[in-house]
Order: structure tokens, then sequence, then C-alpha cells
């Protein structure tokens, strides 16, 4: 749909383009039908039989549709450019589809934990890189938890504040993490850490987005924390919040879960993760499951929900100029020819 956007640039030349038109044609016309009374021209003698003459018609009848095309040339590129001044421009209904995907990257950060938290952010970082269009936190929890990033699609701050953890997580000093780092436990609280992580998660039953957690924890936990793992992930679910689980406490296999090496701890780890729906990993093979998470948590039922409909309206002045051009080069040719 296209529409004009200054209508009164567009209408006040094309009524001045057509009175002057019909006013040149019924200008010429009146002066043939006209018989003059008196004409100051010199007349000349015995012209009729050059005026029969077939090389005469065909000259004058050349003449006449040169006249008419340049007249029809004129109006075209007059209102060519008119259209141009007066903007055209395409309406459409514009409705957007906006993703509302939230992830938080939540992490123990345990005494226990020290041999893996670097690789652990390096792990986040490709994750945060990988996405797009998501929402990303950042929560750590060891005794207590702590949010160093609450929710945000700025994936350069997210990024900032993972490298900072990362690069500063050996030389803490009075920092924002630094209540949950100088816990230093050899255990960690990790059903409360969980349940941090999902309170970190803002409008928590009033919005319909879709939430997923990764979790990342060595599984060493204090055996008098007040939640355990099952229950903390029941409480995500009763959120419908979907929960990834990096374990770098197990050496079991990676995909034969009834392995004898696999842990009770482990095993009520794996089974509290994909009760949620989520997946479980041994981080012994999370450098391959990078792709893997990313897949899971796009192809996870998300809220997608359509943004308000706005008007747009874009200039497309291409085609008039393009015509005005084409139509004013044949013009000033064609008036040439005639030699006006």
């Amino acid at each position: 749909m296209y529409a004009i956007r200054y209508s009164w640039l567009f209408v006040l030349p094309l009524i001045a383009i057509i009175a002057i038109t019909v006013t040149t044609i019924l200008h010429f016309r009146k002066r043939k039908l006209r018989k003059p009374k008196h004409d100051n021209s010199s007349l000349i003698a015995h012209t009729k039989t050059i005026r029969e003459l077939p090389e005469y018609k065909a000259a004058k009848k050349r003449y006449n549709m040169l006249l008419c095309l340049a007249a029809v040339l004129f109006v075209i590129s007059a209102s060519s450019i008119t259209v141009v001044t007066s903007r055209l421009v395409s309406v459409e209904d514009s409705h957007s589809d906006q993703k509302n995907r939230d992830i938080m990257l939540c992490l123990d950060v345990s005494g226990s934990m020290s041999n893996n938290v670097n690789e652990l952010l390096t792990y986040y970082l490709n994750l945060v890189d990988k996405m797009q269009g998501e929402r990303f936190g950042v929560t750590i929890f060891d005794g207590v938890y702590v949010t160093l990033s609450p929710l945000s699609d700025d994936y350069a701050a997210v990024s900032e504040v993972l490298q900072n953890l990362r690069d500063n997580f050996n030389n803490y000093g009075p920092s924002l993490w630094g209540a949950a780092i100088n816990q230093q436990h050899s255990s960690s609280e990790i059903g409360p850490g969980l349940v941090g992580c999902v309170e970190a998660f803002d409008l928590l039953g009033e919005a319909e987005r879709s939430r997923s957690i990764v979790l990342a924890t060595d599984n060493f936990a204090n055996p008098s924390q007040e939640v355990n793992i099952k229950q903390a992930a029941a409480y995500a679910r009763s959120y419908d919040i979907t929960v990834y689980g990096l374990n770098t406490g197990e050496s079991a296999s990676k995909t034969d879960y009834s392995n004898q090496w696999e842990s009770k701890s482990g095993r009520e780890f794996r089974e509290a993760v994909t009760m949620t729906g989520g997946s479980y990993y041994l981080f012994a093979g999370s450098k391959y499951s990078v792709d893997e998470i990313v897949s899971q948590i796009t192809q996870q039922e998300a809220a997608i929900f359509e943004g308000a409909g706005q008007v747009v309206r874009r200039d497309t002045p291409q085609i008039p100029a393009l015509v005005a051009t084409i139509s004013l080069v044949l013009f000033i040719f064609v008036i040439w020819r005639l030699k006006l």
C-alpha cells in the first residue's frame, strides 16, 4: 500500500500541470479553427502544391507527433517530480515477534570448586556468545547466594561480569561477590543456592516467560543444608523453570548412568534436573555440550509474543525519480529535434 506524505505538495502542482496542459491544447485548437481577419505574416503564393506533396504531409505529421510526444513527456516528468517532492511512501502494518526467554547462569563458588571455576566461567562465556535474543543473569553461591548480574540482554555487560569474576577469582577482596566467595566452605549450600537462582528471576508467577537455569557445581553439598537439591528442583519446576546441570564432581560415563561409579549424590543431582525437563552433564564432557545445551534451550517451548502493531512508513522515491529522469531526458531530446 502506498500513500503521499505531503498531499498538498502533490495536489497543487498536479492541478497546475493539468491547467497548463488543458490551456495549451485549447489554445492550439482555437488557433487551428479560427480564421484570422488580419494576418501580418507574408503570404506565399502557390503553396498548395507543396502542401499536397507526400513528403510535406509526412514531415508535418512527424512534427505534430513529436509535438504531442513533447507534451506527454512534459506531463509525465512534471508529475513524477511532483510525486518525489511530495514523498511517496509505502505503508504497512508491522508486528514483530519478540523472544522472552530468560537464562540464569548459576555457579557454585565453594572452596572445592576452585580448580574448576575458571574453566566453567569460560564455558559460560561461550554459552552467552552462542545465544541471541535472550536475557542472561549471573548468580553465584556458597554459604549464601549473590546475584552479580540481574537479567539483561546487554551481552557485553554480562560477559564483562563473567570475565571479571574469572580474572579475579583467586585475587578477591572487597567485591560484589566477596560475601559469597569468602565463605570458603568445603561443601556448599547447593539446594538453597538453586533456590536463590530461582528467586533471581523477575516477575515470577506474573509474566509468561520461558526460564532456564544452567547450574554448575561439584555436588559436594553441606549435609545440614535446609533444602536439598530435589526440593530446590521441585521449587524451580513449580515456576516452570528448566534446570540444566553441570556436575564437576563425577567421573562416571556421560551417557551410561547405570555405571557403578555414579554416586548417590550424583544420581540425585541428575534426577533433580531431569525432573524439571532439563539435562544433566558431567563436566568432563561439558566442553562438548555447549552446542547441545544451546540447542535444547532454543528448542524449549519458549513464550514468544507478538509485539504491539505499528504502522511503518518507508520513503519509496526510486520509481518516480527514475521515471522523472528518463522522461525529462526524452523531453529535452524531442524539444531539440523540434528546434523549439
